[in-house]
């Protein structure tokens, strides 16, 4: 829960009240995660971390177990306006890793009208402080699109960037040095139950304005967060050639425009494994999105994990998209005692049901574990990409080819996080599979590989290349249920899946759906 009643967060609002764990389960909890996964690295996660009741006590402890095994403590979610400044003095002596703010806006007046309590001069203060104590990286997390917004509060942005480095380089003697400024923007979606859910999002003709006013702004690059935005996108490339463009998505690759997105598919992997572990019936329920390019491998990925574990292991799969079908009735009625659900927490049932998760005999709820992005990552990596010149050269090794970025867990991009209620033995196996991924050693579409229909590779085979995983259109022989057709879909459904791209949609097929959508 959280009590600063943000107007844009949902999650401030559904999940109130405030609870807490103890420090000492916090501790707990810290610890065991280190010593069963390796990690050199351990975060602090919730909605607002530093409002925690013992926060002080609580970071010092964990800090006294990382600083003597030379671990990072990371502190997301933190407040300006509450920030413990004696913590930073004693972190002084751990590996620094950075801090994490999040202004959201670019302006005070902007920040007044979402609700979120933080001055510019807290800001500056806390940084100052920061900059004082040796913090060499800074990460701050803002929004675009937000109700009342304006071109001043978009140019609020880079301007309050640009001001916290030139504090900086005042700060050490006129050089800048190794210190770092990440800025990381989200687009405003508005969210149910929150003062602003009736807002509107921006249309296309602001989108056109946005593109134009960051070009007259001297704009390197303008990234846009979902595959419609596409043929916004590649219109705009064509106007501004100079200015660098890209798209999230997997599937729509054009010369102008690059495209990225995440290998999903080894997360699953892994989830898949953990899922066996604890299946008490050699059955898995399986709730997938949309049968979209990439999300069949997700589905294989998983599969393959979990024969790996169990050989006699069924994963019986349901789609939450369907017009005839309710996914949970789909769980219920076939009595499943572990569920890979949807990843993300749906916005109008906010409840455990996401993830990987356990369904007990009186129907409880329990959460195992839940596959990560770190988008912050992933745009440090293309921003990376940019200034090391690798962009340019990359161009002229690709020609006339389509780029497309699609990275996982040996670029830190794609992760899982496993609860405390996943067993030792278990841990253990994922850590060591962690491993094999990050390392490149161990791929899932390696070696024979077998569907509904029969083998699809034997087992000297290499593994799949990217374009055959991304376009994979067949289902593991241990795999339950098919690829649903668009007309078994939603409205809104087939409109997500046409933007995305199906893999095994004839041509003929999709010209004509794609004709009557229009």
């Amino acid at each position: 829960g959280c009590t600063r009643g943000c107007r844009f967060c949902q999650a401030g609002m559904i999940y109130r009240p405030v609870r807490e764990r103890s420090k000492e389960k916090i501790y707990e909890i810290g610890k065991r995660q280190l010593e069963s996964s390796g990690n050199s690295e351990l975060s602090v996660l919730s909605l607002s971390t530093s409002d925690h009741s013992d926060f002080e006590a609580m970071v010092m402890k964990l800090m006294d177990y990382c600083g003597t095994r030379r671990i990072s403590l990371s502190l997301p979610s933190l407040r300006l306006d509450n920030f413990a400044f004696k913590i930073m003095d004693e972190m002084q002596g751990l590996r620094k890793t950075g801090l994490t703010f999040a202004p959201e806006a670019g302006t005070q007046r902007l920040r007044d009208v979402i609700n979120k309590n933080i001055t510019e001069e807290e800001i500056f203060t806390a940084l100052d402080k920061a900059i004082e104590l040796g913090w060499n990286n800074v990460k701050l997390y803002f929004m675009i699109g937000l109700p009342t917004e304006t071109d001043e509060d978009i140019a609020g942005i880079p301007d309050l960037a640009r001001r916290i480095m030139d504090l900086a380089a005042y700060k050490n003697g006129g050089r800048r040095g190794r210190f770092s400024v990440s800025v990381s923007v989200a687009n405003f979606i508005p969210k149910p139950f929150t003062p602003f859910q009736w807002c509107a999002q921006d249309t296309e003709e602001e989108f056109d304005e946005s593109v134009e006013a960051a070009a007259e702004d001297g704009a390197d690059l303008i990234i846009t967060t979902s595959p419609v935005q596409m043929e916004f996108a590649l219109k705009a490339a064509v106007k501004y050639p100079k200015i660098k463009f890209l798209n999230c998505s997997v599937h729509l690759s054009h010369g102008a425009v690059r495209t990225y997105y995440g290998r999903m598919y080894e997360a699953k992997f892994l989830l898949g494994m953990i899922a066996a572990t604890m299946s008490k019936d050699h059955r898995i329920g399986y709730v997938s999105t949309y049968p979209i390019c990439g999300n069949i491998a997700n589905i294989n990925a998983f599969a393959i994990g979990a024969s790996m574990v169990d050989p006699e292991v069924k994963i019986h799969l349901t789609w939450s998209c369907l017009k005839e079908e309710y996914w949970r009735e789909y769980v219920r009625d076939n009595h499943f005692s572990i569920v890979s659900g949807p990843d993300l927490i749906k916005p109008k049932n906010a409840d455990n049901e996401y993830g990987l998760y356990t369904i007990g005999e009186d129907g409880t709820i329990t959460n195992i574990a839940f596959p990560l992005w770190n988008w912050g990552k992933y745009y440090e990596l293309i921003v990376q990409t940019i200034l090391n010149d690798a962009w340019d050269a990359e161009v002229a090794d690709a020609k006339d080819s389509a780029i497309n970025y699609w990275w996982g867990m040996t670029s830190g991009v794609i992760d899982i996080y496993q609860f405390d209620t996943v067993p030792y033995e278990t841990l253990k196996l994922v850590s060591i599979m962690r491993k094999g991924l990050t390392s490149d050693v161990i791929n899932p579409f390696e070696g024979e590989l077998r569907s509904q229909t029969g083998v699809v590779q034997d087992a000297l085979s290499p593994r799949l290349s990217n374009e055959q995983i991304i376009n994979m259109n067949w289902l593991c022989d241990n795999v339950v249920g098919s690829i649903p057709s668009l007309d078994e879909l939603t409205e809104s459904a087939r409109k997500t899946v046409l933007a995305n791209g199906m893999p095994f949609m004839p041509a003929e097929k999709t010209e004509k759906v794609e004709k009557s959508e229009t």
